[in-house]
């Protein structure tokens, strides 16, 4: 046991365990007693028992793979283990500011320099998520409401969040019910304020009903005010700064994403 809680790493290893560093240094384990193999079967036996042990007890092999994962190992592997990037993807020749600001949803705020929701659509979505919410939707009502037959969209939860997805790519991200809430709100008022709903591929769908979120005031779960913070995510693969609308009552998040 002494032996065992000495080299034993905990903030690498059990809960903290990172798999894709696992699967990497495995991986290197492997090679490299296959070369030894070569020479002498049971030196590399030897070899791979040993690398294995390390790995269980200290979470890795290769010295500094923390790190080297953080800045090598892409996104699209990352992916397959729920650590890829949330920034959602958005169509370059797209913009749902100019599209909000155009239907009249958003507007110069009364008392600051800014944009805000205008009171008309605010009143109305607010309406109608109390109604949502009386219903508790959850995720398929939104995936009915944006998804199209003929669009290649899946939704899957990642580490605590729906994700929507369109060519391997992030292209809609809901952090609490609240989220998911507020957008299946919108999907009922929105095409009545812009015309172009309708054309509106899925994808763009998703990218205007997440810069809709950014605008919220008041919380869709706790009816609390929502506050703007900013915060650095540190996870055994990646570091990044996060924009972050939050409740400031329930802590529920309606709006993140990954600040370049």
């Amino acid at each position: 046991m002494g032996l065992h809680s000495r080299f034993r790493q905990p903030e690498h290893v059990g809960e903290n365990r990172c798999l894709p560093c696992t699967v990497v240094n495995v991986g290197i384990a492997i090679a490299v007693s296959a070369a030894i193999g070569l020479w002498t079967a049971g030196a590399g036996v030897a070899v791979l028992v040993g690398c294995l042990v390390v790995i269980y007890l200290r979470g890795y092999l290769v010295p500094g793979t923390p790190a080297l994962t953080k800045r090598y190992l892409p996104d699209r592997v990352l992916r397959r283990f729920g650590k890829a990037p949330t920034q959602p993807s958005t169509p370059a020749s797209f913009s749902p500011e100019e599209l909000l600001v155009d239907a009249g949803v958003i507007g110069p705020c009364e008392h600051a320099d800014d944009l805000c929701l205008q009171p008309e659509f605010r009143t109305t979505w607010r309406d109608r998520i109390e109604f949502v919410r009386e219903r508790d939707p959850g995720s398929t009502r939104l995936e009915e409401a944006i998804d199209d037959p003929d669009d290649e969209l899946t939704f899957e939860s990642i580490d605590g969040n729906v994700v929507a997805l369109h060519d391997n790519a992030t292209v809609g991200q809901w952090s609490s019910d609240a989220a998911i809430v507020a957008d299946v709100a919108a999907t009922d008022v929105v095409p009545s304020f812009v015309s172009s709903w309708q054309r509106l591929t899925p994808v763009e769908r998703l990218q205007l009903l997440g810069s809709l979120r950014l605008f919220l005031e008041t919380c869709p779960a706790c009816d609390d005010s929502v506050e703007l913070d900013e915060e650095v995510v540190d996870s055994c693969c990646r570091s990044f700064d996060v924009v972050r609308a939050v409740c400031r009552g329930c802590d529920a998040r309606v709006f993140e994403i990954e600040w370049t």
